[in-house]
C-alpha cells in the first residue's frame, strides 16, 4: 500500500470557491484504485473553513491547515509539505478533479525509472487527447511536461532541490520549479496515462478581491524576481 500526501492551496472567499475545493476533495479520494492511501493538507486561507467533516472517508484522511501569514504559493506549498511525511508528496491547486488511478501509474512510473523523482498528469483540459502517446515523456516545458497546478514528487526530491523558493509568490512558481531541476540534475516527466483535469477558469476569480497592487505583486512583478534569480 503506497502512501501519498496531498497538498492543496486553497481560498475558499466564497460558496463557489468552497465548494471547487471539496469537489477536488471528493474526486481525490474516489480516484484510489485500491492501491494508494491519500493524506490531504489543505493549505486554507480562510479561517473559518474546514474541511475535515466535508470529506466522510474512512480509508483516507483531510487536515485543514491555517497559515499565519500573508499568501505565497511556494511559501504556503513548503508549509503543507512539512506538516507530512508520506514518500509520495502531490502539490496541487485546488482547482482540479482526480480521474481513477491517477496516483497509481504515476507510482508505477517512479518505480521503473527510480531516479525519476519529479512528475506531472495529463490535462486533457491544456494537452488534449492523449491517444497514442508513450506512457511518459521527460522534459522541463511549462504548460507541458510541467503542469504547476499539479506536481508529483518522491519525497526524496528535496535532498536535492532544498525548499520551494518563497521569493516566487504566484506567477513563475513552475518556471522556477523547472529551472531548479535542470540546475540539480533532476528528472521530471509528464505521465500520459495519468488525468488531472484543471479547471482553470474557476480559481482566476479569486484575484477580484485583491487590490491592484497585490495582483501586480503577484504577477508581473514576479518577472523581476526569476530574472534577478535566473538572468
Amino acid at each position: 500500500m503506497r502512501h501519498v500526501d496531498i497538498v492543496v492551496i486553497s481560498w475558499a472567499r466564497n460558496e463557489d470557491l468552497f465548494v471547487t475545493t471539496c469537489q477536488g476533495l471528493t474526486t481525490l479520494f474516489s480516484s484510489d484504485e485500491g492501491g494508494v492511501i491519500f493524506h490531504a493538507y489543505v493549505v486554507e486561507s480562510n479561517p473559518r473553513v474546514f474541511y475535515e467533516d466535508v470529506i466522510d472517508s474512512e480509508r483516507h484522511s483531510c487536515k485543514t491547515i491555517h497559515p499565519n501569514s500573508e499568501f505565497g504559493y511556494h511559501k504556503f506549498l513548503n508549509l503543507g509539505r512539512k506538516e507530512c511525511n508520506s514518500p509520495y508528496v502531490a502539490l496541487c491547486n485546488s482547482d482540479l478533479t482526480y480521474e481513477k488511478g491517477w496516483a497509481e501509474r504515476i507510482i508505477e512510473v517512479m518505480d521503473r525509472e527510480n531516479d525519476i523523482l519529479s512528475a506531472s498528469p495529463w490535462c486533457p483540459q491544456t494537452q488534449g487527447d492523449n491517444m497514442g502517446k508513450p506512457t511518459y515523456v521527460e522534459g522541463f516545458r511549462i504548460r507541458q511536461e510541467i503542469a504547476g497546478w499539479c506536481i508529483f514528487q518522491s519525497r526524496k526530491i528535496y535532498e536535492f532541490i532544498g525548499d520551494l523558493d518563497e521569493n516566487f509568490k504566484f506567477w513563475y512558481c513552475d518556471n522556477d520549479y523547472s529551472f531548479t531541476l535542470k540546475d540539480k540534475n533532476v528528472r521530471h516527466c509528464l505521465v500520459t496515462n495519468s488525468i488531472v483535469n484543471h479547471h482553470h477558469n474557476i480559481i482566476g476569480k479569486t484575484a477580484t478581491s485583491l487590490t491592484d497592487e497585490e495582483i501586480q505583486e503577484m504577477t508581473t512583478q514576479q518577472l523581476q524576481v526569476f530574472v534577478e534569480k535566473w538572468g
